[in-house]
């Protein structure tokens, strides 16, 4: 029995709902460009086009809708609560669209992550300066702040309006500062388990294999010294650096280290597998190397400088194959 014709707009639509759907389900957000990756590979580009279009238009329909069944205003939140996924759905975008030319996704998430710097830290940093985004921040976290003070009981959380200032600018800071690298890490993840699922047109890359080009390195340390040098300047009370240029050098220079570290990984895992290491230890060997991050102390200096250091050392030595090159 033939099987009937269904039209590409369909699975569109029903990529799209997915996508919609998914992102609202917690923690289960993170997947929600899966659905379009697979229209991708399954269907054609423009059925992914399509249905990232779609997508758009369920997640402003959906925010839209709630507003109104609630009878409530817009408000700062409703501004994150959807700008977050039209913004990494625009960069998946772009990236689908970039791979018409041919490059390495290595270039692609490189360019769309410059592009979104470029874009995005003026919008992010010039949200957080408005006044009304401010008080708006300050009200949702004293809500939390006086429940959590409630629950523990504690005299020290009570009073909130010696803090908050103080918190409000915390947050600014760590928001500004984790913007690209939230963005480069979902896209780069999404990436890696379409190609894990074989949902990419190239098989996944084994840590071992991981490398980034040579010329790289020159970006990741000329961001790095210019955190230096900005770190020198404000200690002996100049200025340096300001506003959304400092933020977008930070970021990037976050991104680079991310990308550096990975690669250092990989070479790790290498000399791991080498020395017949088990592989449930290498996974938990990888996880205390994460945690050891946001633990602090001596291991998270170390972790910091000793990942990047090896991928960079690789240019001339070559710690897989215990070969040094000329």
């Amino acid at each position: 029995m033939a099987q009937p014709n269904v039209p590409a707009w369909v699975f569109a639509l029903a990529g799209a709902l997915v996508s919609s759907v998914l992102f609202h389900l917690s923690l289960l957000g993170v997947l929600f460009l899966l659905p379009l990756v697979w229209l991708n590979k399954r269907h054609s580009q423009a059925t992914a086009l399509e249905g990232a279009a779609a997508t758009a238009a369920l997640l402003i329909c959906w925010t839209f809708g709630r507003l109104a069944l609630e009878k409530s205003t817009w408000t700062v939140w409703d501004s994150l609560d959807l700008g977050l996924p039209l913004f990494l759905l625009a960069g998946w975008v772009a990236l689908v669209l970039l791979n018409g030319t041919g490059w390495r996704f290595v270039y692609r998430l490189g360019a769309v992550t410059l592009v979104a710097a470029v874009i995005g830290l003026p919008l992010v940093t010039g949200l957080l300066a408005v006044p009304a985004v401010e008080k708006a921040w300050k009200d949702g976290f004293e809500i939390v702040w006086k429940q959590i003070a409630e629950a523990s009981g504690s005299a020290g959380l009570q009073d909130w309006s010696a803090n908050k200032d103080d918190f409000f600018v915390l947050v600014r800071e760590s928001i500004s500062a984790a913007f690209l690298p939230v963005l480069f890490l979902f896209w780069a993840a999404t990436e890696s388990w379409s190609r894990r699922w074989g949902w990419s047109g190239t098989g996944p890359v084994r840590w071992v294999d991981f490398r980034l080009p040579s010329r790289a390195v020159v970006v990741f340390l000329g961001l790095w010294m210019v955190i230096l040098v900005q770190s020198l300047v404000r200690n002996l009370g100049g200025r340096g650096l300001e506003g959304v240029l400092w933020y977008g050098v930070a970021n990037l220079a976050i991104v680079a280290w991310i990308a550096y570290a990975l690669v250092g990984w990989g070479i790790v895992k290498s000399l791991l597998q080498r020395g017949k290491v088990p592989p449930l230890a290498q996974t938990l060997m990888g996880m205390m190397l994460i945690l050891s991050l946001f633990a602090g102390g001596v291991m998270s200096v170390v972790v910091l400088i000793a990942l990047p250091l090896l991928a960079v050392l690789e240019l001339w030595i070559d710690f897989r194959k215990t070969e040094q090159r000329g």
